[in-house]
């Protein structure tokens, strides 16, 4: 699913209890619009299928500290107050959207859990992340077509909300100029994996996607949200 939210992979690791994506930034990190981080948080849960987590968030969403800090459950009921909306709503928009994306990219989420689930050490790395991400770049045809533009209009019918006349949208759910398809190198990619290691290793990396302090209004998509 990070795929799909356009986060780069720097590795995936599976196990009986679970398993962990390592999420390596390049470029703008997109994850400060609440929507898109909102999706972020809460396909961990949906591709998980944690659903104990997800009925804990339904029935508490309106109040953020009944859930210990720094985890998903906080961030996302804190994400969903920067929406005018009702939270409950905000929260069960964003969930719908999840589920319905989780189906629609069944294949490449089956792919990857194959290959995971019959390697001794259950781990794929980023080459292969890499290219096995490109492949379905292609095959979804993601090479000609944003996929905030994919993500943001199946948003905006679960929300019933009127999108601007474009020919993309970004994660704002506002028209997105100049787009082009483009990846970073693979050198490129493993050059920041090399530096996000060498920086948690001396305490440096100051990248934090749970900062809530980041958290940017999305303008006229958070008046819209309809249950």
């Amino acid at each position: 699913m990070l795929w799909l939210l356009d986060q780069y992979l720097g590795g995936v690791y599976a196990c009986g209890q679970g398993g962990m994506a390592q999420r390596v930034l390049i470029g703008k990190d997109t994850l400060v619009l609440p929507s898109q981080h909102l999706l972020y948080l809460l396909a961990g849960m949906v591709m998980s299928c944690d659903w104990e987590c997800i009925k804990d968030l339904r029935d508490h969403v309106d109040t953020p500290d009944y859930f210990a800090k720094e985890t998903d459950s906080f961030l996302a009921a804190t994400l969903v107050h920067a929406f005018k909306a009702p939270p409950l709503v905000v929260f069960i928009n964003h969930e719908v959207v999840i589920s319905r994306l989780r189906h629609r990219i069944a294949r490449p989420f089956n792919e990857m859990l194959n290959l995971l689930l019959h390697r001794e050490n259950h781990i794929l790395d980023f080459k292969e992340l890499y290219e096995m991400t490109g492949r379905w770049d292609v095959e979804y045809g993601f090479d000609k077509r944003p996929k905030s533009d994919y993500v943001m209009r199946t948003l905006a019918r679960e929300c019933r909300v009127k999108v601007p006349k474009c020919k993309w949208l970004g994660w704002n759910m506002k028209p997105l100029k100049n787009w082009e398809y483009k990846r970073p190198t693979l050198m490129e990619l493993a050059m920041k994996i090399m530096v996000d290691m060498e920086e948690r290793q001396s305490g440096k990396n100051s990248e934090d996607i749970f900062d809530n302090t980041t958290i940017q209004q999305s303008g006229d998509q958070n008046d819209k949200h309809t249950n």
